[in-house]
């Protein structure tokens, strides 16, 4: 009977424990299909037309393109798209991101992917470095072995894409806001 009972409390016991939270891989989306970090979405602005919002992703992007080292690579007012690679720096190493955004009338959609992680030299030293910067994909460290650092550094390269993103919602929806409380 003790046995009994005691193979059955290990199985309630075993049980319990297997209903613990999944495992968070990355901190950054990444797409099912593809593997890589992109950050998506349809955002919707109330009574707004095309012209208005391609203005205001214009006029969004002149303020802060000096922040971002934001170079812009298409602008196309009659479809309503404006692309940009921007990178943000962190110490000696920087972060690289290309951002779509395509608006209609109402609403505007933004893709922000290739996402870049660019080391310094001397973050590499040993007998094989290279005397020059590396550039990878932030998938690269994505899918390396799960470590503080690691974590660490995806959390804040995730911050801060958020704050991108943040501030340009905060264009696009009009609110009339100052420049450092958007960055």
């Amino acid at each position: 009977m003790k046995a009994y009972l005691f193979f059955l409390l290990m199985l309630l016991g075993g049980a319990v424990s297997a209903q613990e939270a999944p495992f968070n891989f990355s901190p950054l989306p990444l797409n099912t299909t593809t593997n890589r970090a992109v950050y998506t979405a349809v955002m919707p602005v109330a009574d707004t037309t095309k012209d208005q919002l391609f203005t205001r992703a214009k006029q969004w992007l002149s303020r802060v393109a000096p922040h971002y080292k934001a170079s812009v690579s298409h602008i196309d007012p009659e479809t309503g798209a404006l692309h940009l690679r921007g990178s943000i720096k962190k110490g000696q190493e920087s972060f690289g991101f290309r951002l779509a955004v395509a608006v209609e009338d109402g609403s505007y959609t933004y893709q922000l992917d290739n996402i870049t992680h660019t080391q310094p030299q001397n973050a590499r030293e040993g007998k094989y470095s290279s005397p020059d910067p590396r550039t990878t994909p932030i998938e690269a460290l994505v899918y390396t072995r799960p470590r503080k650092s690691r974590d660490k550094k995806l959390l804040q390269v995730d911050t801060h894409l958020r704050a991108v993103l943040s501030s340009l919602d905060v264009a696009m929806q009009g609110k009339p806001t100052s420049l450092t409380t958007q960055l």
